[in-house]
């Protein structure tokens, strides 16, 4: 029997959904395998800062890494495999209580002292420890910026109870501290107050998006850093004085847990008027020894990018220990 023209709309209707469904569905599959193909090709290769496998989000401070875990870094320049321990740190588990007769030191840096491109044995961490027969804990974490380092201090470093706190410092830290956001993450922030740094940011939260999608965490990453215009002149001033404001805090800190600390950079005029050079915080500038070695000895740095090679880790750690033995701080 034919349909009556009262039936035409109903299957209108139906097509039309049918058709919704079929969208919906394929642009669900779609997503799903450009996720999959994301994560197989991708990811692995991501760097210390942003590589899911191993790095994690923090509600306070931002990042850190994921306790147990292993993956490798392979560039054009090195292939090398990273290994977590259980507190989420790239080295060997010290336990928090000392050692009897055992000087401590705690590393603080980015991927400079996490040891970006060299294996952990040739990281200055190791090499330190070697040279003093000491025990060193590495709390670096790609990416941290002073601020993240002074809260790290506070959260765990101080946990070790070390004779000597070790700060990396880099002229990128003037961007970080001055930035709620940076590798696509979101981050602690503190603002000068008085001369003194205020933390305003104190906890930071991660969508379900960004915590389930490795695709959209590195397409919203690239955005934002696209779009975010450069520190201004009277940013890049103010966020200097909060790097140098922070490392008097990180000095203030150690200092009253019965440490020292010491700052460690490559040239230090980055940090403007009254910086680390001009300040009572004992400070080592690595820039004319790496200078003078690779002049002599070969390669400091990688070719692709300004990491130390094994062979300016092996000079930072003579140049560190060196200094130790100049401040007498070490038994």
């Amino acid at each position: 029997m034919p349909s009556s023209p009262a039936d035409a709309p109903s299957a209108r209707s139906l097509t039309w959904r049918a058709k919704l469904l079929a969208l919906l569905f394929s642009t669900a599959f779609a997503l799903v395998v450009a996720e999959v193909a994301w994560r197989t090709w991708r990811t692995p290769g991501y760097g210390p800062t942003t590589n899911p496998y191993y790095v994690q989000h923090d509600d306070r401070l931002g990042w850190r890494y994921r306790p147990d875990s292993e993956v490798r870094h392979a560039t054009e320049d090195f292939d090398v495999p990273i290994r977590i321990n259980a507190r989420g740190q790239r080295d060997a588990l010290v336990p928090f209580e000392r050692t009897p007769g055992r000087d401590r030191i705690v590393l603080l840096g980015d991927s400079l002292t996490f040891g970006w491109g060299v294996r952990e044995e040739e990281s200055f961490a190791s090499g330190l420890e070697s040279r003093l027969d000491c025990e060193v804990v590495n709390l670096a974490v790609s990416g941290y910026g002073t601020d993240q380092e002074l809260l790290w201090l506070k959260a765990e470093g101080l946990r070790y109870r070390p004779d000597v706190v070790i700060v990396t410092v880099c002229a990128n830290d003037i961007e970080e501290c001055s930035r709620e956001r940076m590798y696509g993450k979101a981050k602690p922030r503190f603002v000068l107050e008085n001369g003194s740094p205020r933390l305003v940011v104190d906890r930071v939260e991660q969508s379900w998006l960004a915590a389930t999608s490795h695709l959209y965490r590195s397409i919203a990453g690239k955005l934002r850093a696209a779009l975010q215009p450069p520190l201004s002149s009277a940013q890049v001033i103010s966020g200097q004085a909060l790097v140098r404001a922070l490392l008097r805090d990180m000095d203030a800190v150690t200092r009253s847990e019965g440490a020292r600390l010491l700052v460690v950079s490559e040239g230090a005029t980055w940090l403007g008027e009254g910086s680390i050079a001009e300040s009572d915080i004992p400070h080592l500038d690595l820039a004319g020894l790496l200078k003078s070695t690779e002049r002599v000895r070969g390669a400091v740095r990688f070719e692709h990018d300004s990491h130390w090679t094994a062979l300016g880790h092996e000079v930072v750690a003579e140049g560190l220990a060196s200094k130790l033995e100049e401040l007498g701080w070490l038994r």
